[in-house]
């Protein structure tokens, strides 16, 4: 190093999880033996570990859930907004509270800003940010980010080699 001169290491890549994930794919539930379903919130936890170990190690994590009110001012503008997602596809509410629990003694970041939807807080963050982000998510809307070079999505539902989509794919 020379003297007086800093030289900046690289900024942490950053890992997006939209958190619309997991949380009825299971073929069984699984139960707490007071007979509470924790399938989401394993579900979840277990396939954002996987991620991380094998295709994220070192990011720096933020989980973002839509907001319970997210999708009411698109649904106001387009009545069909989400028409044809069944209420059995949303995760209960006591799910939600206990991911953000584990989340919380984990120290993973998460957030739930009022009245927005994830996909439009991860799109916000990808842009805001100077260093390499990768969106872990299988929703295809996040397609039009990997236009950015810096910006990755990361879909594990798909064959090993289609898992990421870039500006090249």
């Amino acid at each position: 190093m020379l003297i007086g001169v800093r030289v900046q290491a690289p900024a942490v890549p950053l890992l997006l999880v939209d958190g619309y994930r997991s949380w009825f794919g299971f073929p069984g539930r699984i139960r707490a033996r007071s007979g509470r379903d924790l399938t989401g919130v394993f579900g979840f936890l277990a396939l954002l570990r996987k991620a991380v170990r094998e295709h994220a190690p070192g990011h720096e994590i933020v989980v973002v859930f839509d907001s319970e009110t997210g999708a009411m001012a698109r649904q106001r503008v387009d009545p069909a907004y989400k028409a044809a997602r069944r209420v059995a596809d949303h995760a209960p509410r006591a799910s939600y509270d206990d991911l953000c629990a584990v989340l919380d003694l984990a120290g993973v970041r998460w957030l739930e800003p009022q009245d927005t939807e994830a996909d439009d807080v991860i799109g916000s963050l990808a842009a805001a940010h100077d260093r390499a982000v990768v969106v872990l998510s299988s929703d295809k809307d996040f397609h039009q980010l990997v236009s950015d070079p810096r910006v990755r999505q990361l879909d594990t539902r798909q064959r090993v080699d289609r898992r990421w989509i870039t500006a090249a794919t």
